[in-house]
This record gives C-alpha cells, sequence and structure tokens, in this order.
C-alpha cells in the first residue's frame, strides 16, 4: 500500500534537526519535508505558507507550535491532510501568565545575542526536558544548536503568533482525519491532561504516552517515537479505521 507524502511541523526555536531521526527512519517509507515555521507572524499565515509548499494530499505532523500551525492547516484545507498527528500540542488560548512570558521573551531576545542565548540555556531547555535530561550535554548542545540557527528575530516573529493566537478546542470535533496524539508523559509544557482533552473531542483520534519523556519527545525518545509514527503511517487507510481507536491510550517505555 502507498504512503501518502509526510510533512513534518517543528517546534519554536527548533527547524529539522527536532526531526533528524524520524526522517532516517522514516524515508524508506515514504517521501519527506520539514517545514519552515520561521517567516510569518501569525499561524494563519504560516499555515498558508506551508499548503504552499506541500504536496495536493500528505500526512502531517506537528510538535507544540509547529502542532498549532498543523491544526490551522487542517481547518484551511481538511481535504488536503490524510492522517495528522499532534506531538505535545496545546490548542487552548493565552493565559495572562503567557502574554507576560512572551512579551518578555521578546525583550530579552532583542536586547543581544548573549540574552537570547541565556534564554536558551536557562529557561527553554531545563522547562522543554524530563528532569534526567537536564544534564545531558549532547541534548542541550543540539537545542541550542537548533535555536541560534533559528535566531532571536525568527523567534519573535514565533512569540508574536503566539501572542495572537486563539483557542482551538471549538475546532477539534471537526477534524475527519485519523489523528495521533502523541506526548510525553512528564511533559510540563503539555501536560497530559490537555493531550486526554484533545483525544476525547477528536472524533478519530488515538494517544500515545511516551514513558521517561518531557516535550521535546521526538529527541528525548526518537527510537519510540519514530517507530511509533511507523506504525502509524503503515496503518490501514481512513476508511477502515473502526470508532474503537479512538479509546485507545498506548504508553510506550524505552
Amino acid at each position: 500500500m502507498p504512503v501518502e507524502p509526510l510533512v513534518l511541523l517543528p517546534g519554536r526555536l527548533c527547524d529539522v534537526r527536532l526531526f533528524e531521526h524520524q526522517v532516517k527512519e522514516l524515508a524508506a517509507f515514504t517521501s519527506i519535508s520539514v517545514g519552515d515555521l520561521t517567516g510569518a507572524e501569525s499561524f494563519e499565515e504560516l499555515a498558508r505558507q506551508v499548503l504552499a509548499k506541500a504536496p495536493p494530499k500528505f500526512a502531517l505532523a506537528g510538535l507544540s507550535l509547529g502542532g498549532i500551525v498543523a491544526l490551522e492547516v487542517v481547518r484551511q484545507a481538511p481535504q488536503r491532510v490524510t492522517r495528522l498527528v499532534l506531538l505535545d500540542v496545546n490548542p487552548g488560548g493565552n493565559t495572562l501568565q503567557h502574554i507576560e512570558e512572551f512579551e518578555a521573551q521578546i525583550r530579552q531576545a532583542r536586547r543581544s545575542e548573549a540574552d537570547f542565548t541565556r534564554l536558551t540555556t536557562e529557561f527553554f531547555y531545563p522547562q522543554m526536558v524530563h528532569p534526567n535530561r537536564k544534564n545531558d550535554p549532547i541534548l542541550q548542545q543540539t537545542v541550542l544548536e537548533m535555536a541560534l540557527a533559528v535566531g532571536p528575530d525568527a523567534f519573535v516573529r514565533q512569540n508574536k503568533a503566539l501572542l495572537a493566537r486563539k483557542a482551538r478546542w471549538n475546532d477539534l470535533a471537526a477534524i475527519s482525519c485519523p489523528t495521533l496524539i502523541l506526548s510525553g508523559r512528564e511533559d510540563r509544557v503539555c501536560p497530559l491532561d490537555i493531550q486526554e482533552t484533545m483525544a476525547n473531542l477528536i472524533p478519530w483520534s488515538r494517544q500515545v504516552i511516551i514513558e521517561n519523556c518531557g516535550h521535546l519527545a521526538t529527541l528525548e525518545q526518537p527510537r519510540q517515537v519514530s517507530e511509533v509514527l511507523k506504525e502509524w503511517l503503515l496503518a490501514l487507510p481512513h476508511s477502515r479505521v473502526t470508532p474503537q481507536i479512538k479509546s485507545e491510550v498506548k504508553n510506550v517505555k524505552n
């Protein structure tokens, strides 16, 4: 059975390296492209940019900010997305704390390159990863290199998109393609209760929890995530999926 092309959408301050393991493992089954989410200040425009470069029909996976863009892609062009993967995503709107944090981050990123680097290493990295990976030098270096490659200007644009975001809970019931909701059990940015709520609202959904994992699932537990994505891509097409899959929760351990 042919597998549709796969479009991967990275999170904030991330690039193609976020999906390095998945691209290597899945390239034998399908063509893969990684979107660039650095060029606009709204999720609507970012989604239009993704759609302009995507194949006519494709599978779509997004992590964190990339997942919010993925939801907007599905809203704009539901007929083009054959299946959807939401990795560590929060479809909710902003709290006052979110707004204050995003605005403070913009100010710090604009001050100097050193301030931007500290923002990555002292705030983002410890918040994003599982506690037992905080002192992992290889993972920390990868996250820092991605952030520096994205740069402060693109980071400011991404934060402006987040500042303008609206809650998307009411859009979830309209998603008609098979949807995989994948997250790390110890994700503090997008905790499990959010993932469980999404699974209950999206009609054709399946939830998978990666154990010993924080927010950056594709980097923290790359082999487990790749295996789940491969299984999902090679699964039966939408017309053959049974409603029982909606309530399935799978725990994946390393």
